[in-house]
């Protein structure tokens, strides 16, 4: 219990078994409804199984992350994972004690065929009292996520125990009043989802629309049971999966030329992180493929110095310049944008420059790169690191119609983007209605 005046706190000593008191200064909970602790109604989930008992059987893992939460992660034989890996049942919760403020939570669910998780995640589910949907859900509000903060522990890497999850106190209506918010909250996310599937929808239309107009085919190799021969000479990646995947088929309706006939194709450079002065009070925009997601570059995360650009192989880049991701983790490698600004990249980025407008509308050849996303990454399978080299970015195949023709594609597909933008935008509001409209409804 924490004594408070106007002028001084006092804390139990008892209490400071964590040398850290800013968990003494939880701001109360207000709400209508009978507030209790998470003490009351959780059960931590400590079952394990130790799968390297079971050698050649294939198991699958789950993951969490703050954008998604629980995801099927991928699987793996028990010999190679060394560790016992707790079980995660529907309606399980689990989170990242480490970046739990953040919103590394999930819950599990029957579209997630996976069952384990690592023994690093906190894994617990709710009892009579408590939804654990409705529980999931507070865990996102603003509210929720102020009461992690300051139950969290440590002075440089912030973790939240079950321990201290349990002293948390959150509002408790009863199950029917739990089961009627959440009808509310999921009737509004249905008409998200909606709105989000609509911008799909139209988004996978200007794909359509690409191909159609420029009679591009994509055609998958009928493969036959038994033996499938592949000649030597195609496995110039050693690997078959390249030799299997699309062919792609560009009609002669149009011209298709390399590309590296239309422009310069560059890299970049990373500056040497044991200089500090090639970064500090820097003013170079320096572009990374984490920023390169399909639009206007008129910013950077980092800057870089005269300094930084004169003893590295970055290079300075001119506004309308087009970059697309070379590697990178998860959806990045082939990923486009244009700059709108003078600009640096990283060596992980190709960047096409000088571009030969007399020949090609630059927002002509920026759309068809993103037209083009799944099949440039098809370009780098077959190999270990599954990355694209400057080589096969100067040699893709670029159909080519005349600017007057290109110019009316940009118009066309300017329009459909503004139609996607505007859709999740009203899907990103709707969401976030939601969200308010829920914790409105638990807190006063």
């Amino acid at each position: 219990m924490v004594e408070e005046s106007s002028i001084l706190r006092t804390v139990p000593f008892k209490d400071f078994s964590k040398w850290d008191v800013k968990r003494f200064f939880i701001k109360q909970i207000q709400s209508s409804y009978p507030v209790l602790f998470l003490s009351e109604l959780l059960n931590e989930e400590t079952e394990k199984k130790k799968l390297s008992k079971y050698p050649e059987e294939e198991f699958g893992i789950l993951g969490v992350s703050n954008e998604v939460g629980m995801f099927d992660a991928y699987t793996e034989k028990g010999r190679n994972i060394n560790q016992p890996y707790k079980i995660v049942k529907n309606d399980f919760i689990a989170y990242n004690p480490y970046r739990v403020n953040v919103g590394s939570i999930g819950i599990k669910k029957d579209f997630l065929k996976n069952t384990y998780i690592s023994n690093a995640y906190v894994v617990f589910s709710t009892k009579n009292e408590l939804l654990p949907d409705y529980l999931f859900l507070l865990m996102h509000t603003d509210r929720f996520n102020q009461l992690i903060k300051d139950n969290t522990t440590g002075s440089v890497r912030q973790t939240l125990s079950f321990e201290n999850l349990c002293k948390i106190a959150v509002p408790v209506p009863t199950i029917t009043e739990q089961k009627t918010i959440l009808q509310k909250y999921q009737e509004t996310i249905s008409n998200v989802e909606k709105l989000e599937k609509q911008a799909y929808d139209v988004s996978f239309e200007s794909h359509s629309y690409f191909d159609k107009i420029l009679e591009i085919e994509d055609i998958r190799p009928n493969l036959k049971s038994g033996l499938n021969f592949i000649q030597y000479k195609n496995i110039d990646f050693w690997g078959v999966d390249k030799n299997t995947c699309r062919k792609t088929i560009r009609n002669k309706k149009y011209k298709t030329v390399s590309l590296e006939r239309l422009c310069l194709v560059g890299s970049g450079g990373t500056p040497s992180r044991n200089h500090p002065e090639y970064y500090k009070d820097g003013n170079i925009p320096w572009v990374k493929t984490t920023e390169v997601t399909d639009e206007i570059i008129s910013d950077s995360e980092e800057k870089i110095t005269k300094k930084g650009l004169d003893n590295s192989s970055a290079k300075l880049y001119e506004p309308n310049s087009l970059i697309i991701a070379m590697y990178g983790q998860g959806q990045t490698r082939g990923r486009t944008a244009k700059l709108a600004i003078q600009a640096t990249t990283n060596q992980a980025c190709a960047v096409l420059y000088d571009i030969d407008t007399n020949q090609v509308d630059i927002d002509y050849l920026w759309f068809y790169f993103q037209n083009e996303y799944e099949r440039i990454r098809e370009l780098a399978s077959g190999n270990n690191q599954p990355n694209l080299n400057a080589g096969m970015i100067k040699s893709y195949p670029i159909v080519l119609p005349p600017l007057s023709v290109q110019r009316e594609i940009v118009s066309h597909i300017n329009q459909i983007k503004k139609q996607v933008k505007d859709l999740r935008e009203q899907a990103k509001i709707l969401r976030e209605q939601a969200k308010k409209e829920f914790e409105e409804s638990v807190f006063v």
